[in-house]
């Protein structure tokens, strides 16, 4: 089932929400078509283990979207919880995904609010670097989008 925006949300902080949301529902139309055969299939052995199989490459990308929404969660001193994320079959990755954007969404709760000069002062130290809230937002946009492209790219190669 496709999660689908009603309307659009309003502010900066809902704008990158809803283009998270964008980036996520393509993905999840490239996992729709994707087989349990190809998805478990190491193709890129080379690589680091996170890069070696579409289902490597979907599990690190569930599990730095709950990391972005733990960082936002830390910063403001709220509750958060690191989940173990397992996938067998290439079935189960957009409902994760489902999971994983709702409990973004509960880490923007109480933040809609906020401007752009508000999120440009919000500094949040990551496993990276540091960065402002709407840099880190914007970062989770682009972690669904460069490895969709990177799974693009393996498709064209196997």
């Amino acid at each position: 089932k496709k999660m689908q925006l009603k309307n659009y949300r309003k502010g900066p902080v809902g704008v990158l929400a809803d283009l998270y949301l964008m980036e996520i529902e393509k993905i999840k139309f490239l996992m729709d078509r994707l087989h349990d055969e190809y998805f478990l299939l190491e193709i890129n052995p080379n690589s680091e283990s996170d890069f070696q199989s579409v289902r490597n490459i979907m599990t690190h990308v569930i599990r730095s979207g709950y990391s972005y929404a733990n960082q936002i969660r830390k910063r403001f001193g709220e509750n958060y919880f690191i989940p173990t994320i397992s996938i067998n079959h290439v079935g189960e990755v957009n409902e994760l995904l489902d999971q994983m954007y709702r409990y973004t969404l509960e880490a923007l709760e109480n933040k809609w609010h906020l401007n752009d000069y508000e999120l440009g002062d919000i500094i949040i130290k990551t496993g990276w670097g540091i960065c402002d809230m709407e840099g880190l937002l914007e970062h989770a946009v682009m972690h669904i989008m460069r490895h969709h492209f990177q799974i693009l790219k393996l498709e064209g190669r196997s």
